[in-house]
């Protein structure tokens, strides 16, 4: 069953700019990694320091996978040196 997940970043105000274009960077190989069926990246209006993804996955497996590969690789984005507090990843399953 596919799975949505959010992920509510907050970034240092500095780095905001240039967070976003590295986003924009890696986000193509998160749409093309393996069970991967759409990423958006979003703007909070109450809070344009925090940038929102929306993903959908075929399952929570597949995006755990997809973040292990991130931290190996270290092509990720959510670093400590970027982020402004704790990084709030959800997890949904469809109401049926």
């Amino acid at each position: 069953m596919p799975v949505t997940v959010i992920v509510d970043v907050p970034v240092k105000p500095e780095l905001l700019e240039a967070t976003i274009a590295k986003f924009h960077e890696v986000l193509p190989a998160t749409r093309a990694f393996e069970g991967c069926l759409e990423v958006d990246l979003l703007q909070r209006q109450d809070d344009p320091n925090r940038v929102v993804l929306v993903e959908k996955w075929e399952s929570r497996s597949d995006h755990e996978l997809y973040m292990a590969w991130r931290k190996e690789s270290k092509t990720g984005v959510l670093h400590p040196d970027v982020v402004a507090g704790p990084v709030d990843m959800i997890y949904l399953d469809p109401v049926k």
